[in-house]
């Protein structure tokens, strides 16, 4: 049986940076989402679409953050069997979060988040 500590690519230090920097990124998400006076809460009343800081670059870059976050913990914390549930965690956020939140924006806004949908992408 393998040494967990001695996995090939698990680098603790290189994980810590992967988990501990995109909570920067989620930071400043929420602080552009809390400046134009809206909700961060995937089920909040949204009153506008914010298209600035980082949201010029993914529609959801908190959650984008939370992927790179959960791969940064899988190496920080050496649990290689974590990965095998990445692809659970990406498909639930894809389908049962980012979906039905782009259907319940598309029909509050409209034309306008439509607009934003063409000229960003979803995740990166």
């Amino acid at each position: 049986m393998a040494d967990s500590s001695k996995l090939a690519g698990m680098d603790s230090l290189g994980g810590l940076d992967i988990f501990y920097d995109p909570i920067f990124v989620r930071d400043l998400g929420g602080r552009y989402v809390s400046a134009h006076h809206t909700v961060v809460h995937p089920r909040g009343q949204v009153t506008k679409i914010v298209t600035a800081g980082p949201f010029r670059y993914s529609r959801n870059p908190m959650y984008v953050t939370l992927l790179v976050t959960y791969i940064g913990g899988t190496f920080a914390f050496r649990l290689p069997w974590a990965l095998l549930l990445l692809l659970p965690v990406f498909l639930l956020l894809q389908f049962v979060v980012i979906i039905p939140e782009e259907k319940y924006l598309e029909s509050s806004f409209g034309e306008e988040y439509i607009s934003y949908k063409r000229s960003v992408r979803r995740w990166l």
